[in-house]
């Protein structure tokens, strides 16, 4: 139903994305497979928070878990930065986990020196950049894990409607 749209959309963004910032072609198929895997499941998100809420609730509850799943992602608040009693909450953060696949994509596999015209560039050598944010390069567990989250959210949401629907 609304697959095609999505993966459209998706692709042609995505396209335009990996164009615009010059990256190598080699790296476009698993850079596409992470951002298509992660419309499906930001898609699969919004299924969920409206299966539950109504529409002023579905918009309230997408409105705090998002950014709380964006601070969590590794690039606002470091999971090395925090107490080890808190690192459950990045693990739970799907895009958490789309970036950690999207940033190995295109910078990880042992990619050469980035071109820089500068006199210095701290991040010239990619795996300096990964290591600063603290990305393992582990891309099949981050796939993994929002293969995970889309299956989760979708499924939570089904069996909340069908609930509904057999209640009413």
């Amino acid at each position: 139903s609304d697959i095609p749209i999505t993966f459209l959309c998706s692709a042609i963004y995505l396209a335009i994305s990996y164009y615009i910032t010059n990256q190598p072609f080699e790296r476009i198929v698993p850079y596409f497979v992470v951002g298509i895997l992660t419309s499906f499941t930001a898609q699969g998100f919004g299924l969920f928070a409206s299966s539950i809420f109504n529409l002023q609730g579905t918009l309230t509850f997408g409105a705090i878990f998002l950014p709380l799943y964006a601070i969590f992602s590794g690039i606002f608040v470091l999971i090395k930065d925090t107490p080890s009693m808190f690192h459950w909450i990045f693990q739970i953060s799907f895009i958490k986990h789309s970036l950690d696949a999207s940033t190995t994509a295109v910078l990880g596999w042992n990619r050469g020196k980035m071109h820089c015209s500068e006199d210095y560039c701290h991040y010239k050598i990619p795996k300096k950049f990964l290591n600063t944010l603290d990305m393992d390069e582990n891309f099949l567990k981050s796939i993994w894990a929002l293969i995970f989250f889309f299956v989760t959210f979708r499924l939570i949401a089904f069996i909340i409607m069908r609930n509904r629907l057999k209640n009413s």
